[in-house]
C-alpha cells in the first residue's frame, strides 16, 4: 500500500534502467593458417652397392673359376706369378660377403679366381668388366681326388675351419668313414644317403653345377638334361676353357696374349693323396655314375669346342 501511495506522489525511488544490451557483434572466427601443400614424399635412397672388384687395368681383367680338383691350385700359383701378388686375389667367394656388407672395402685387381660358381658371379656388380675362363677335368677322375680330398677329415685333418662348409663337410665325411670301397652295397648307401633330402652338391657333377646359370634353389637339386644344357651355355660366353689333362697348354696361349712368360712345367700344388679311393675301382665307378654323367656330357662338349684352341704351341 504504502508503495502505491509514494508513487502516487512521486516519491517512489528510481529503478534502475538495465542499459540495453548492446547488438551482438558479428562474431570473429580463428582464422587457421592456410594448410601448405604436401610435400612430396621424401623416398630414402639406397646407397648402390658396389662392384665387389674392380680391375686396376694393367692387364687383362680375367675371372678364374676354380671347379674344386681340376688343378686349379696350380693355374692359380702361375696366374698369381703372371699378375703379380698386389694384383692378384683368390678365394673370391669368402670376400664377396664381407665387402657387400661394408667390413672391408673393395678390392683392386686385375685376376680374380676362386671356387666361385658362375652363377654368383654373374650377378654380382661389375662381374662383366672381367673375362672368364676356367679348367675342365675328366669327371671319373674328377670325383675320385675330390673324394679323396675330402676323406683327408678322417685321417687326422680337423675339419674348423671350413667355415659355411663346416656342417656339410661333416655329414659326407661321416659317410666316406663308413664307406667299403670293394663293397658294392656300402658304395650304394654312400651315394643314396649323401643326395638325401636333396642334397646333390657334395660331389654330384660338380662341374655342371659350377657354371650352371638359374636359380639358387637349382644349385643343389638334381643334375637333369637341362641343369647341363645350361652349363654347356654358360662356357659359350666364357673366354677360354683349359683341360687338366692339357697341362701348360691354355696357359700358353693365355700368358701369351698378356705378355707374360710361360713356365716351363705347371707347379703341383694341394694334390690330393690316393688313400680311400682309386680311378681303376669299377664297382665304385658304375655305382657313382650319376654323380659324374651330366659332368661327362659337359666335358666332352667342351672337348668337341675347345680342343682344338689348347692345343699346345710348343713343337
Amino acid at each position: 500500500m504504502l508503495q502505491k501511495i509514494l508513487l502516487r506522489l512521486g516519491l517512489a525511488p528510481k529503478v534502475a534502467q538495465e542499459a540495453p544490451a548492446p547488438a551482438p557483434l558479428s562474431p570473429t572466427v580463428a582464422q587457421e593458417a592456410p594448410v601448405p601443400a604436401p610435400l612430396s614424399p621424401t623416398v630414402a635412397q639406397e646407397a648402390p652397392v658396389p662392384a665387389p672388384f674392380t680391375p686396376k687395368g694393367k692387364l687383362k681383367p680375367v675371372l678364374f673359376v676354380h671347379i674344386p680338383k681340376t688343378a686349379g691350385s696350380s693355374w692359380n700359383r702361375v696366374l698369381e706369378q703372371a699378375y703379380g701378388e698386389d694384383n692378384f686375389l683368390s678365394h673370391a667367394e669368402y670376400h664377396i660377403a664381407v665387402i657387400k656388407s661394408g667390413q672391408v672395402p673393395p678390392v683392386q685387381a686385375d685376376c680374380i679366381t676362386g671356387h666361385i660358381a658362375w652363377n654368383n658371379w654373374h650377378r654380382q656388380q661389375g662381374a662383366d668388366a672381367y673375362a672368364p675362363i676356367t679348367v675342365l677335368r675328366d669327371p671319373w677322375k674328377r670325383l675320385v681326388s675330390h673324394i679323396n680330398w675330402v676323406d683327408r677329415f678322417n685321417r687326422g685333418e680337423a675339419l674348423a675351419g671350413q667355415g659355411n662348409n663346416e656342417e656339410r663337410y661333416a655329414h659326407i665325411v661321416a659317410l666316406l668313414a663308413e664307406t667299403e670301397w670293394l663293397d658294392r652295397e656300402s658304395i650304394i648307401k654312400l651315394r643314396d644317403r649323401a643326395n638325401e633330402k636333396g642334397r646333390f652338391a657334395h660331389f654330384d657333377n660338380m662341374q655342371c653345377r659350377m657354371l650352371f646359370t638359374g636359380r639358387n634353389v637349382q644349385m643343389t637339386a638334381e643334375a637333369t638334361p637341362a641343369f647341363v644344357d645350361s652349363a654347356i651355355k654358360t662356357l659359350e660366353g666364357f673366354a677360354g676353357v683349359g683341360f687338366c689333362e692339357d697341362g701348360l697348354s691354355f696357359l700358353e696361349g693365355f700368358l701369351a696374349d698378356i705378355g707374360r712368360p710361360v713356365p716351363e712345367a705347371l707347379p703341383h700344388e694341394n694334390r690330393g693323396d690316393i688313400r680311400a679311393l682309386t680311378a681303376d675301382n669299377d664297382i665304385a665307378r658304375e655305382v657313382l655314375a650319376p654323380w659324374f654323367e651330366g659332368d661327362t656330357v659337359l666335358y666332352n662338349t667342351a672337348r668337341r669346342a675347345y680342343g682344338e684352341k689348347t692345343a699346345t704351341r710348343r713343337g
